[in-house]
């Protein structure tokens, strides 16, 4: 992967070819507080600096320009030192891979794979529709159909809006728990 060029945010749109299927991927990142206060600090920084590199993100501790193999080695020592602190983590997905309890994910499994697609599960569950999905992923639409197959009817959230419709249908009420749980 190239270097990133310095003025990639001079728009509010930031736009690249997904890896594994050159999907033309465009994120309005202006949209997201979080990322525009990164952004922002990181384009002060660079002016602060007087900065005049061909690269805009550099890591933050030999100042190097990210690459993707620089970006994979960065996430494994992280996922090593989470490993380290947190044997899981509690997910709202039924992975069934956590001894006695299925909403638990080992820390050492959690992998770029995994966390695309919850993405694509998470946007799911949110009520956007696959080509909304795919405008964020970069999967073509069969994939996030087999994605989805796959995962949604193991969410808890799938399961709890389930038993509150099963039970709304019936026209009893519901237990507080489950009405909680799918407002989750």
């Amino acid at each position: 992967m190239a270097p990133v060029s310095a003025d990639i945010f001079d728009t509010t749109y930031l736009a690249w070819g997904t890896e594994k299927t050159d999907a033309p991927v465009t994120i309005p990142w202006s949209v997201v507080p979080e990322l525009r206060q990164r952004i922002e600090a990181a384009k002060l920084r660079r002016q602060t600096d007087n900065i005049r590199s061909t690269t805009f993100f550099v890591d933050d501790v030999g100042h190097r320009p990210w690459s993707s193999n620089r970006f994979f080695v960065a996430f494994g020592r992280l996922r090593a030192e989470l490993a380290r602190r947190h044997e899981s983590f509690a997910t709202k997905y039924a992975v069934k891979h956590y001894p006695s309890d299925p909403m638990r994910l080992p820390t050492e499994w959690l992998t770029m794979r995994v966390l695309r697609h919850t993405c694509i599960t998470a946007l799911h569950d949110a009520g956007c529709v696959r080509e909304q999905i795919r405008a964020i992923t970069g999967h073509t639409i069969a994939s996030i159909n087999e994605v989805l197959d796959r995962y949604t009817k193991l969410t808890a959230d799938q399961a709890g809006a389930a038993l509150a419709k099963r039970l709304a249908h019936e026209g009893r009420p519901q237990e507080s728990n489950v009405s909680a749980f799918v407002r989750r």
